[in-house]
């Protein structure tokens, strides 16, 4: 079987007054009349495709549009570093750091077509969704109405597959009721509408404001929140709010009202997955007054003083962090721990302690013809001696192996011929070192969905 071969796109990024000038043309989409003078903008041109949809953005900002006359142009850009990737179905791209000052950028971006029959890949890169390419795009798009009922509205504004990816993960970071495909059940639909107005909801519509997008150190704070507040109906439902506390922070909570403890999930989910659930910490109890935090490690519980609810939320952050990293760390060491959360400096002082989270793998490619399958899968480092992913389609799991090119090597290929036809997707990864242990990783993450015969 031929190995998959992609052929990637080529950005090119620049600060305007440079040679790539001459090719951003004039016109509507990239500004060019005589005796008007332009304000800033991050404008390009797109060479190969006629149409589709560019996503520029970074961890604060985030935006799309459409390709017209072969170009586009952002307009009121935060000067900063950025990525620019194409969106299109059966092209390949890569995306592109580009730097912005002064507000103004330009960028040339070259797509070239994928070969025929099923294609994918996706690739971790400089944006929190990873990019994704092939046959079959959008698939966060996808599972966000398969899992939660979710209908994107592009009524107002588009959603961006990036965009979908960000709300998909942090959907998944927020424990509830989930169709699956291995125990599918009925959702009730809801429509959402991503919009340029603050969060609301309306009977079965929910409107997600664009800056509710803008991810801190570890999430999306005010996006995690909207969801919060939705899942748990702004706290009232308390079979919800010990739902999320149990699974997904291994605490039981009591006293707080129902506004703090849609802020404290938020907290709680705003710092490294090595905290935020932790051996030994059972119990958040609410107080009047007092220090902000306290930590009562003998007993297993914190103690939190509702006046960290009308703290500074960076202030009280470093609060939590620094109680809770007592059932981590030494008494002298929390203080650098807290640092580290909250402004992502020191992390000298805090290396080996696991608060960062790994990223095993940072490429998947498919290949298939029919029901034959070749995958690629590229990692983070080297070391892994084998990989075994499973996938499943409905009604069955199948296993696929996948052996590295050479030892050691930081690539691994597999084959498999797929036992029957549908839509199948992939549920988990197991790698394996060469000692023997194992480290799984959930898959369905990246969103492949291949159609077999």
């Amino acid at each position: 079987m031929t190995k998959l071969a992609v052929a990637f796109v080529m950005l090119s990024a620049c600060t305007t007054g440079s040679p790539e000038d001459d090719l951003l043309g004039s016109g509507p989409d990239h500004g060019d009349q005589v005796g008007i003078e332009e304000a800033p903008r991050v404008t390009g041109v797109v060479r190969g495709v006629a149409e589709g949809r560019v996503v520029l953005g970074n961890d604060g900002w985030l935006d799309t549009r459409e390709i017209a006359n072969g170009g586009f142009a952002f307009e009121n850009v935060p000067d900063g570093t950025y990525f620019a990737k194409l969106e299109i179905i059966g092209f390949a791209s890569q995306s592109q750091i580009v730097v912005v000052r002064q507000g103004s950028a330009s960028v040339v971006l070259d797509a070239s077509p994928l070969a025929a029959g099923y294609a994918y890949q996706w690739s971790r890169d400089t944006s929190r969704g990873g990019h994704e390419q092939g046959s079959v795009i959008g698939s966060a798009r996808v599972m966000l109405r398969a899992s939660y009922g979710i209908h994107l509205s592009d009524e107002e504004l588009v959603w961006s597959d990036e965009h979908a990816a960000r709300l998909l993960a942090t959907m998944r970071a927020v424990p509830q009721r989930t169709s699956t495909l291995w125990a599918p059940i009925a959702m009730t639909p809801t429509t959402w509408i991503l919009s340029s107005h603050e969060a609301a909801r309306s009977g079965d519509v929910v409107r997600i404001s664009t800056t509710a997008f803008a991810t801190e150190r570890y999430v999306a704070t005010q996006l995690h929140q909207n969801i919060v507040a939705h899942v748990t109906q702004h706290g009232r439902d308390r079979v919800a709010v010990d739902q999320i506390l149990l699974e997904r922070y291994g605490v039981r909570a009591s006293l707080f009202t129902d506004a703090e403890s849609v802020t404290l999930i938020s907290m709680l989910e705003d710092m490294p997955q090595g905290l935020r659930a932790m051996p030994g910490l059972t119990t958040l109890t609410r107080r009047s007054g007092g220090a902000p935090v306290r930590a009562l490690v003998a007993s297993g519980s914190l103690e939190i003083s509702d006046t960290t609810f009308a703290m500074d939320r960076t202030a009280a952050q470093f609060e939590l962090v620094r109680e809770m990293a007592l059932f981590l760390v030494p008494a002298d060491l929390t203080d650098a721990v807290a640092h580290f959360v909250t402004t992502g400096q020191g992390a000298d002082l805090v290396s080996g302690l696991g608060l960062e989270a790994e990223a095993p793998f940072i490429q998947l490619a498919i290949r298939a013809e029919g029901r034959q399958v070749h995958v690629t899968l590229g990692l983070e480092a080297e070391g892994a001696a084998a990989a075994t992913m499973f996938v499943f389609n409905g009604e069955r799991y199948q296993m696929l192996r996948l052996e590295p090119e050479t030892t050691g090597a930081v690539v691994l290929t597999g084959d498999v011929t797929l036992s029957g036809g549908g839509i199948w997707r992939p549920d988990s990864l197991v790698l394996v070192s060469s000692e023997g242990a194992e480290q799984v990783q959930e898959m369905d993450q990246v969103g492949w969905r291949l159609e077999a015969e």
